[in-house]
């Protein structure tokens, strides 16, 4: 037999032309058919992704400065390390699971590819010390400030949006970027 080898051009389109994976087998094709989901129950999971993602977020930040503060543990790129492994192991499990228990059949099961994986590297470097910064800086200062100086995120999304992408925002954007930067700049003069 001869070894055939594709090149990174040849697996990114088999990569392309690969139909997605259903969440449960033998349902993909009720799954298509399926009439488009209502306006209220896009809502209700964008309401649920938000809060769900607020709840985590804010409940996340506190327990690493407990952690850090109160058990005088003074490792934040550990804690951030052990957190991506935990994260792993969960999405893991949760497509494992998703096969089986329909209120999670979304998440699919896990699947590394490495064309994939190169191609979102700097993506996920970006993530990686965007989460290891934080907690250092979670380290240093109380969660009030981190999450005053979190928010001006918003005003660089804003402001990177329109020079890298050159998107213009609505003005209600505009107002929320004024809003946060001013809330920045009284919070910084009374700390100083």
């Amino acid at each position: 037999m001869r070894d055939v080898r594709l090149g990174d051009e040849d697996e990114r389109k088999i990569e392309m032309d690969r139909p997605p994976l259903s969440p449960t087998p033998g349902k993909a094709a009720a799954q298509d058919l399926a009439a488009p989901q209502s306006l209220e129950k896009q809502k209700s999971q964008i309401l649920g992704a938000v809060s769900f993602y607020f709840f985590i977020s804010i409940s996340l930040v506190f327990l690493n400065k407990a952690i850090m503060k109160n058990y005088k543990f003074e490792l934040p790129l550990f804690i951030t390390w052990y957190q991506q492994v935990v994260s792993l192991v969960c999405i893991y499990l949760l497509g494992i699971f998703g096969r089986s228990y329909s209120i999670i059949s979304f998440i699919p099961p896990f699947e590394f590819r490495t064309i994939v994986a190169k191609d979102i590297m700097p993506l996920t470097t970006v993530l990686i010390g965007m989460i290891s910064f934080n907690n250092l800086c979670l380290q240093y200062v109380e969660v009030s400030f981190y999450q005053v100086a979190r928010s001006l995120s918003i005003c660089f999304s804003i402001l990177l949006t329109y020079l890298i992408l050159g998107q213009k925002n609505k003005s209600e954007g505009h107002l929320g970027m004024r809003s946060c930067f001013y809330g920045v700049c009284s919070r910084l003069s009374r700390r100083g």
